[in-house]
C-alpha cells in the first residue's frame, strides 16, 4: 500500500481537506502497514547485540566481518571463532610465525577445540586438537598441497 497522506485543505481553515473520519482512516491504514512490517522482522529485531546465547552477533564478533582479533597463545581460544596470531606460543612448526586461525569447538564433545592454522606469508597449513581446559593437545599435523610439495619421478609427493 502507498502512504496515505491526509489532505489538510486550504489554509487557514482547511476548506476542501479530508473530514476527520477520512483523515483518521488514513492514519489507521498507515499504522496497520507499519505494524505489519514490524511484525515480520522476527526475533533479531528484539535481541541485544553480543556473543552470548540468545543475542545477535555484531560485526567483528568471533572474528567475522572484521579484522580477526589477535592472540598470543594458540591454545587460549574456547569458542568457535576466527583469530590471527603473530609469533604465538603453541604455533605450528616452521614458518615465520604469522598465522590466520579458525577454531572450532564442536557440540559433539565440547571438551575439545580444533585449530586450523594458515601461514600468512607462506604456504603452511596445519591443524590440531586442544582440550578446552588445556590439559591435553595433539601434535600439529601439516597439510601438504601443490604449493608445499613436489612430485618425484615416480609421481609420489615429497615435502619441500
Amino acid at each position: 500500500m502507498a502512504k496515505q497522506t491526509i489532505n489538510l485543505g486550504t489554509a487557514p481553515t482547511g476548506v476542501g481537506g479530508d473530514t476527520p473520519r477520512s483523515a483518521n482512516t488514513k492514519v489507521n491504514q498507515n499504522f496497520d502497514e507499519v505494524y505489519q512490517l514490524l511484525g515480520n522482522l522476527g526475533d533479531a529485531s528484539t535481541k541485544n547485540v553480543g556473543t552470548s546465547a540468545g543475542q545477535v552477533m555484531g560485526v567483528g564478533a568471533g572474528g567475522l566481518l572484521g579484522t580477526a582479533p589477535s592472540i598470543t597463545n594458540l591454545h587460549n581460544v574456547l569458542n568457535t571463532e576466527f583469530r590471527s596470531a603473530a609469533v604465538p606460543s603453541n604455533q605450528p612448526p616452521g614458518g615465520d610465525g604469522y598465522w590466520n586461525l579458525m577454531h572450532i569447538r564442536a557440540g559433539v564433545d565440547a571438551r575439545w577445540t580444533t585449530i586450523f592454522a594458515q601461514e600468512v606469508n607462506g604456504y603452511r597449513l596445519a591443524f590440531k586438537t586442544v582440550a578446552v581446559d588445556q590439559s591435553a593437545a595433539t601434535a600439529w599435523s601439516m597439510i601438504y598441497h601443490s604449493n608445499n610439495t613436489t612430485r618425484a619421478a615416480d609421481g609420489t609427493l615429497k615435502a619441500i
